[in-house]
């Protein structure tokens, strides 16, 4: 017989992991309820015995007879955490990516820059002479090449060149205010750039972190100087003070560590 302390924080247990039912854990093993808090409810049990409580109850579950559970209570084995995260992480990047589509299929400006950043990573520029020769050079190959394809092309790789590592964090920090414009400012898809001061005002209340918005603001400003589009707007006072905002909030705060250290393991 499991001390009553002891029962009271398996119950709390087992129902934060949807668990009602002895017959239901015929099936289990103790790792799946890794990791097992030091404490549950208001009275706290030991890591250890509250291990030992759980194990001697799944021995319990396993001794029942097949007939004790019912055809819909079956369930398969539980797969590991490291074979899970593959499966969620994938469809994580599934839904992820079916919105950035929906995203380039109904507002142009995400489509161009889009199409912006496929050129500049085809787009190369290595110099293998000083100034004068890359300009005679140049003469030679635009007299057999448009100026216009070449210039574009060239214009897009010289601007982005600089941050090829954050390309993504500009696409990514584009598509959350060309989401917010369209969806919360009600702004037609293109009339979502160039942003304007009131717009990023109220953008900043979506922030926590002074930093996050900061970041943010300088993704979007790189695609709207990639968009040939005016960047006047950031530059206003309401934006300034819409930042510092953030950080007179302070609703921020930094992530627990959740590494395994050694009181972790001296403790189990």
């Amino acid at each position: 017989m499991l001390p009553p302390v002891t029962t009271f924080a398996l119950v709390e247990l087992l129902r934060q992991h949807d668990i009602f039912a002895l017959r239901e854990l015929q099936f289990a093993r103790v790792e799946w309820f890794q990791p097992v808090p030091d404490a549950v409810g208001e009275r706290g049990v030991g890591r250890v015995t509250l291990r030992d409580g759980l194990a001697a109850l799944i021995n319990e579950a396993q001794k029942l007879p097949a007939a004790a559970r019912s055809a819909g209570d079956e369930r398969p084995p539980a797969p590991d955490a490291h074979e899970r995260a593959p499966r969620s992480r994938s469809r994580h990047v599934r839904r992820r990516a079916a919105k950035c589509a929906d995203l380039a299929a109904e507002c142009g400006a995400v489509r161009d820059l889009e199409l912006a950043f496929s050129i500049a990573r085809q787009h190369v520029i290595a110099p293998s002479a000083g100034p004068r020769r890359e300009v005679d050079a140049l003469r030679q190959r635009l007299a057999r090449r448009g100026m216009s394809e070449w210039s574009n092309s060239t214009r897009v790789a010289a601007i982005l060149g600089s941050c090829p590592r954050t390309w993504p964090s500009v696409m990514s920090g584009f598509r959350c205010w060309a989401t917010f414009a369209m969806t919360v400012l009600g702004c037609d898809a293109e009339a979502i750039i160039p942003p304007t001061p009131d717009g990023l005002a109220l953008w900043s209340t979506c922030f926590r972190c002074k930093g996050t918005f900061d970041n943010y603001l300088s993704h979007v400003k790189t695609a709207c100087v990639v968009l040939r589009v005016s960047v006047d707007g950031f530059a206003n006072p309401a934006v300034e003070r819409a930042a510092r905002a953030v950080q007179a909030r302070n609703i921020w705060q930094a992530r627990l560590r959740i590494f395994i250290r050694e009181a972790l393991l001296t403790n189990c």
